[in-house]
């Protein structure tokens, strides 16, 4: 008898505990803030590029995936070279291909076909990166897409129009700051 009382006692205080940082309803909600640094090599860029990051908070917090709004700065074609572009995170600062919105997962980290944005255009595309693509075995198992769970990214983009060739550099830090 005294074994299940003392069970029973340890699974509520482990349940009292679960609810209590599960709780979403205090007074000290998170909300994010972004830094982002773009810096171009070149004095023209041929595109300007603005990221907007989609951040969860809470247990699992992290990026889910970004939306990238590229703007030709020119009367001429602009390519987008996601092959020779790269995304970068971690400890130790591991450089990931791009993931786009319609490629298959398991395809995840092989070429992804460029982006051609015409002369004074803009596109916007969702991205992500391909160490995010993961495959789950077992009988619920399938593809899924993982957080990234640091702070800090870096997106490399490759940008070229004719003999032009340049680079963009991103780097976005998100912070959480409480709101008043």
């Amino acid at each position: 008898m005294r074994k299940i009382i003392f069970k029973f006692v340890i699974l509520l205080s482990f349940t009292c505990m679960v609810i209590s940082c599960a709780s979403t309803g205090s007074s000290s909600k998170v909300k994010i803030e972004y830094d982002k640094k773009i810096e171009y090599d070149s004095e023209n860029p041929l595109v300007n590029i603005d990221v907007y990051p989609k951040y969860t908070t809470g247990f699992l917090k992290g990026y889910e995936g970004f939306s990238v709004n590229l703007k030709n700065n020119t009367s001429k074609v602009v390519k987008i070279d996601w092959d020779n572009s790269s995304i970068s995170y971690g400890y130790n600062n591991s450089s990931y291909p791009f993931f786009m919105v319609g490629q298959k997962y398991a395809d995840a980290g092989k070429s992804v076909p460029a982006t051609i944005i015409s002369g004074n255009s803009s596109e916007l595309k969702s991205v992500f990166s391909s160490g995010q693509v993961r495959y789950v075995s077992g009988r619920y198992g399938g593809w899924t897409m993982d957080k990234i769970s640091f702070n800090s990214v870096k997106m490399t983009i490759h940008i070229t129009s004719g003999d032009i060739e340049q680079y963009a550099i991103i780097n976005i830090t998100a912070r959480q700051v409480a709101n008043e």
